[in-house]
């Protein structure tokens, strides 16, 4: 039988895009998930969607919590998932069919710690922006290769589009720093990223981003990336 995923996602005041970025998730080819839903105290209708949700589907978990903070919510995510690999998905977010799939092939095909994949950046209407590939192929990476890009390019800050081993993050302690106003997906990619001794990479776009202009992807203040 095929492994557990469980699936984290942080919602903070996201009805207009939550039932869309859940059902892509529901909806995928490789159905052995928990979708862990962190309710982190919106005042909007993301708590009724969530709940309607999860009586049509069972493998949904709702943790409702007063407002805390996105690193609050997905650290809650982390303690509550008893899945053999950890994946983070955006309430805004959303990923295509066989998403999870290709993911799972590719990171118990070659042993990987941690899988990472492309990107698709789409605006609020799901109109494509641009595909991010961090290299056109699938490969293993090195981790003492890949530090340069963590500062110049920004491609590994986000948490999302990765594929983790559970035990990897136990084993390690690794947590989103709640101190942290700016960069916390950052540091988290980074201690991850570090404590694997086997990192794959997905040539695939299959997570679809939404922009904002808040976005730390958006950032290109490399001395403040640097410190963080």
């Amino acid at each position: 039988m095929k492994q557990l995923i469980s699936v984290i996602v942080p919602v903070y005041n996201s009805e207009k895009y939550l039932k869309e970025c859940i059902n892509s998730i529901l909806y995928q080819t490789y159905e052995n998930i928990e979708i862990i839903i962190i309710n982190d105290g919106s005042t909007d209708n993301s708590l009724l969607i969530s709940q309607e949700l999860q009586k049509e589907d069972k493998r949904i978990k709702i943790i409702n919590q007063k407002n805390s903070g996105v690193s609050y919510s997905r650290n809650k995510g982390i303690q509550e998932a008893t899945g053999e690999y950890i994946m983070f998905v955006d309430s805004d977010d959303f990923i295509v069919q066989n998403y999870i799939e290709l993911m799972y092939k590719e990171i118990t095909k070659n042993n990987y710690d941690v899988c990472i994949s492309g990107m698709t950046f789409c605006d609020k209407n799901r109109k494509i922006i641009k595909k991010e590939m961090f290299v056109k192929n699938n490969i293993e990476l090195n981790f003492k290769e890949i530090i340069p890009s963590f500062v110049n390019t920004l491609y590994f800050c986000s948490s999302c589009k990765t594929l983790i081993n559970r035990k990897k993050i136990i084993e390690n302690c690794i947590k989103f720093k709640e101190d942290l106003s700016f960069g916390e997906d950052l540091r988290f990619s980074f201690d991850v990223i570090r404590s694997c001794k086997r990192i794959g990479y997905l040539s695939e776009c299959g997570y679809f981003y939404r922009q904002n202009g808040e976005s730390i992807t958006h950032e290109n203040d490399i001395e403040t990336i640097k410190n963080i």
